[in-house]
């Protein structure tokens, strides 16, 4: 135990000088705007497998885009996994959370990447960008933080991270309950650096029904903090308008199922492409897509960050 304390405060020191940067280099100009959908089919319909320009129209900020293209989206991914080891995870949740990240991991492609987030009241990176088959097994007795929950300090790190990420297609999952107590960052400068990265932000919300000696838990919708307020819900606001969803587990069959449906939903996603004839002016851009064909539903990030370029 005593070298993994040296690792982490050797780690923190390297994760507050990430969020202290200013922020990431992301893309600073927009000629053709890309944005990735999920094609959901009716209840009963069978997956959608084809989406042509006919199929779909777009609208940035209302008006009207001409669409470039529309193609599937093979492009390998690069998941960041926020993982929330601090002291209200402890029991089915911690143990609920290891099983998801196992889950999600057997699933993705050798082409991708992942890199782990550790929190509690601060964030680690134990694990930096690495293919998915070479990546060992986690064992959570590694990692021993201070209990209290620096949620949005380790969302900002994971975004931060994207940065540096081998693969195209950039996705934050968090697998936490969803509090919040000590984070330096505020949830507006994390959204901010969301939407500029791009960067699709999914959670698994993990709220056992019962704890791991039986005793029934209240959602996490009821939880009061520890000041007695009613709990903010930071997983909802993080995912917001990337694209991404909240996926609340309540029993351990869910941790499969979900996994199962986040990375399936990935792997089946299509890329819309249009050129803008908009000046670059640094704003944000609402994008909708919406879908022509009959009985489907379209999943996206609401919008995007029209950056000038610089030199």
């Amino acid at each position: 135990m005593r070298a993994v304390s040296i690792a982490a405060v050797w780690t923190f020191g390297w994760v507050v000088a990430l969020l202290s940067e200013q922020s990431p280099s992301f893309k600073s100009g927009v000629s053709l705007v890309t944005v990735p959908v999920s094609v959901i089919p009716a209840d009963g319909a069978e997956p959608t497998r084809t989406l042509t320009p006919a199929d779909v129209h777009v609208l940035e900020d209302g008006r009207p885009q001409s669409i470039s293209f529309v193609e599937v989206d093979t492009r390998p991914l690069s998941v960041a996994v926020v993982l929330d080891v601090s002291s209200s995870m402890l029991g089915l949740a911690r143990e609920w959370a290891a099983a998801a990240l196992r889950e999600v991991a057997a699933r993705l492609g050798p082409e991708d990447e992942m890199c782990l987030v550790v929190f509690g009241a601060w964030a680690i990176v134990p694990v930096s960008w690495t293919r998915v088959g070479q990546i060992d097994g986690v064992d959570w007795g590694q990692w021993v933080l201070p209990s209290s929950t620096a949620l949005l300090d380790a969302v900002q790190v994971s975004i931060a991270l994207m940065d540096k990420a081998s693969n195209p297609r950039g996705v934050v999952l968090v697998l936490s309950d969803g509090l919040e107590l000590v984070s330096a960052t505020p949830l507006s400068d994390v959204v901010t650096t969301r939407r500029q990265s791009e960067t699709e932000v999914h959670a698994f919300a993990l709220d056992p029904l019962r704890d791991s000696e039986g005793r029934a838990q209240p959602p996490l919708w009821a939880r009061k903090t520890p000041w007695g307020e009613p709990m903010p819900d930071y997983l909802r606001e993080l995912a917001g308008d990337s694209g991404g969803l909240v996926h609340r587990i309540r029993d351990i069959s869910g941790v499969r199922d979900r996994a199962e449906a986040f990375v399936s939903g990935l792997k089946s996603q299509f890329l819309v492409g249009y050129s803008s004839n908009r000046a670059l002016d640094g704003r944000y851009r609402r994008i909708k897509v919406e879908p022509t064909r009959h009985g489907v539903r379209i999943r996206h990030r609401g919008g995007y960050l029209a950056m000038p370029a610089t030199d």
